[in-house]
């Protein structure tokens, strides 16, 4: 019997987060039997997946241009789905194609529309502000065509349920099966001669980077002189990281590391007393698992995100993103030894739910 055709989309997706959800889900499907299924992936260059087996077809220009990356959505990938014939089609980044398919799935993964944004973020970050009102639409566009959405968090599949009126929504939690978590580094910071804070992210205006730096401005004096506040960031990324620098670079407290790779941020993560995520938007907050996983002290944003992506935890305390003074009064806390964690519970999302990459993908082969 033939093989049942499995095509996977991920044209734009070249580093960062977005190509480790590729990876995740083609080290799942590596892992399960799949022997009934040939994969055909979907890539801009065929390097980026030249440690997996899967068949592959490049698509080198689909980032050049917003032009080329409709083309193939909308046009390019409906005769090439007619001559394919696959059993299922699954869009990767956000998008709705017109393809012709057994089973159509699209996986969600940028917040960016259901941010409420502001002045601030127009003339901070311009690019950002217009794309979360175009985004919008491209979600919208064709979303019905697809049997199944899938998204990272439950109140993500509340905002598409409320936008486009689908129960079919899966929410998939993107974390391995096999992470291995540490034990014993919970105890580090008190003994700590100086408390160190490590916030991992890129300067866009929703990671928020403001309301700790404005937290260590408002401790006192001595209290400055035992705390470092590591960000990954120089100051020249962008007009909002220019912001940052030229407002709080005067603080000694406040050191701006740049940006760093993976082996380097986990060299920061075992350095660090507490990672803090004062995040306002994420479909998952990718390091509080990375600091969860390696049993880090965590502080982070106050916001159903955050509380969905610690879930049971017990070395985490929530913060209002928008308080700078509660932050500080955290940190002066930390210092003064009688800071106490608040812990985490969360009961899993409703079905459908997969709570791991090996789970979403056999979900999918099910189909």
């Amino acid at each position: 019997m033939k093989n049942k055709l499995i095509v996977i989309s991920a044209i734009n997706f070249t580093e960062g987060g977005p190509l480790t959800v590729l990876h995740s889900l083609l080290d799942s499907f590596t892992s399960l039997n799949t022997y009934n299924y040939r994969l055909v992936v979907l890539v801009n260059d065929r390097e980026l997946i030249k440690d997996y087996k899967y068949d592959y077809i490049e698509f080198k220009y689909s980032k050049k241009s917003w032009i080329f990356r409709i083309f193939y959505e909308y046009l390019y990938f409906y005769f090439l789905s007619s001559r394919l014939n696959p059993h299922i089609w699954l869009s990767l980044h956000d998008i709705s194609p017109f393809v012709k398919s057994s089973h159509k799935l699209v996986y969600c993964h940028n917040p960016a529309p259901f941010y409420k944004t502001n002045l601030k973020d127009f003339f901070l970050c311009p690019k950002f502000y217009l794309f979360s009102k175009f985004y919008l639409f491209l979600y919208k566009f064709n979303i019905k065509s697809n049997d199944y959405v899938i998204v990272q968090q439950e109140w993500l599949r509340n905002e598409f349920s409320n936008f486009f009126n689908k129960s079919n929504i899966v929410v998939s939690h993107p974390v391995s099966t096999t992470q291995k978590k540490v034990t014993n580094a919970i105890e580090k910071f008190f003994n700590d001669e100086k408390l160190i804070l490590f916030y991992p992210a890129f300067p866009r205006s929703f990671k928020n980077f403001e309301v700790v730096c404005e937290a260590i401005s408002l401790l006192e004096k001595k209290l400055q002189e035992n705390i470092e506040l590591r960000l990954t960031i120089h100051g020249n990324e962008n007009r909002y990281s220019q912001f940052i620098y030229s407002k709080y670079s005067s603080l000694d407290s406040i050191n701006f590391i740049g940006l760093k790779n993976m082996v380097q941020i986990i060299d920061e993560y075992n350095s660090a007393s507490f990672i803090i995520f004062p995040s306002k938007l994420e479909t998952w907050g990718l390091p509080i698992s990375e600091a969860k996983n390696l049993n880090k002290p965590l502080l982070v944003s106050d916001l159903h995100y955050a509380r969905e992506t610690v879930g049971n935890y017990e070395n985490v305390t929530f913060i209002s993103p928008d308080d700078p003074k509660k932050w500080a009064d955290c940190f002066d806390k930390i210092l003064n030894k009688k800071f106490v964690f608040a812990g985490n519970k969360l009961a899993p999302p409703r079905e459908p739910f997969a709570k791991d990459w090996d789970s979403l993908s056999s979900f999918i082969l099910n189909l």
